[in-house]
Order: structure tokens, then sequence, then C-alpha cells
């Protein structure tokens, strides 16, 4: 199953998520670095001037050692805690 995914919510601030990497900090945080772009609807349809980004997730592992985000669901959040 995906961990991370815009694919399925058009109306999402994040489009495009994925491509990610695990990061673990010194303090044992996980975060999952992933691109995604932020379309613009401009006459010519959508554009991302910006291109792609790179993001951050906090994610967490689940007892039986699934990753998964942190909220829940699927969906890149535009901001984290």
């Amino acid at each position: 199953p995906a961990v991370l995914t815009s694919r399925d919510a058009p109306a999402l601030q994040l489009q495009k998520a994925g491509h990610g990497e695990l990061v673990n900090t010194a303090q044992g945080e996980w975060f999952l670095a992933h691109l995604a772009s932020r379309p613009l609807i401009t006459p010519q349809g959508p554009r991302c001037p910006l291109g792609r980004e790179t993001c951050l997730q906090n994610v967490t592992w689940t007892e039986d050692g699934w990753l998964r985000l942190e909220g829940g669901g699927l969906h890149p959040q535009a901001e984290i805690n």
C-alpha cells in the first residue's frame, strides 16, 4: 500500500507528492522528505511556476513495523508540527 499520494485528491494544496526518502533525526524523530508541487490555476490550466518542491511529512512506525503518516491517511500536509 501507498504511504503518501495526492493522486486521488485534486483539491489538495500539495500535488504530485512522491519520490520520498526517510530521515531519522538525532532525537529519534522520523520524517519523509518528498517532492510535490503547488499548482496555480491560470487561463492555460493548472501550472506549477515553482516547479517541484522538497517537502517534509512527520511519519511513524506501527507496532507491526509499517510506515505511516503521523496524522493518518495518505495525503501530504501543507504544514507539519
